[in-house]
């Protein structure tokens, strides 16, 4: 599947990180790769009892996705008669059609959907003008704080946005069970306990 990756050319980078991201990440601006996620959904989900499904939606290295912009200007600005998408639309409107799409495939088969938070709302800041809302029934499992990273949002945000939500924030609760020389996960007091004035 390496011809759905968004960067196909990639080379490895020593930058843990950066290749995590940019790597991995799938391209929502082909249409196979919708077919993909969603033949994934329904070959594994009826293995599990659970009502609701976790799309994740972290991890995504938009600075890298110059496409992204263009499809949102011209293909969904097309699809959705807009002209503020026309002329204003980012990467991240194209980002939160996609995981919007897959939140409506989850829904039509009976499911909650979750994310983490880390990537939503983000609007005004670096990379992410938003010009579209995310569904209104998605629920946000709120895993990373502010403090870590400038454009990730506080709490108030999702709560003022009437958002269930869901504390799980990673300082304290997400755990690496080997040693990362890089620092990548490091769990120690300080950062548990600076986590909490969060």
């Amino acid at each position: 599947y390496h011809h759905l990756r968004v960067l196909r050319d990639y080379k490895e980078s020593e930058n843990f990180w950066y290749a995590r991201m940019a790597h991995h990440t799938i391209d929502p601006l082909q249409e196979e790769s919708f077919e993909l996620v969603k033949s994934l959904i329904d070959q594994y989900a009826p293995h599990f009892s659970a009502a609701e499904f976790n799309i994740c939606g972290d991890e995504v290295a938009f600075y890298t996705y110059d496409g992204w912009q263009g499809y949102a200007r011209d293909v969904l600005a097309t699809k959705y008669n807009s002209s503020t998408l026309a002329s204003k639309g980012s990467k991240y409107d194209t980002f939160i059609v996609y995981i919007n799409e897959i939140t409506d495939l989850l829904q039509a088969r009976g499911y909650t959907v979750r994310m983490y938070s880390d990537f939503a709302e983000r609007n005004g800041t670096s990379y992410y003008t938003q010009n579209l809302s995310f569904d209104d029934d998605l629920e946000i499992m709120y895993w990373w704080l502010p403090g870590d990273n400038s454009d990730v949002q506080p709490v108030s945000t999702f709560v003022n946005k009437g958002y269930k939500i869901y504390n799980c924030v990673q300082n304290y609760t997400y755990y690496v069970l080997a040693t990362n020389t890089a620092g990548a996960d490091a769990r120690d007091p300080e950062t548990v306990s600076w986590s909490w004035q969060y």
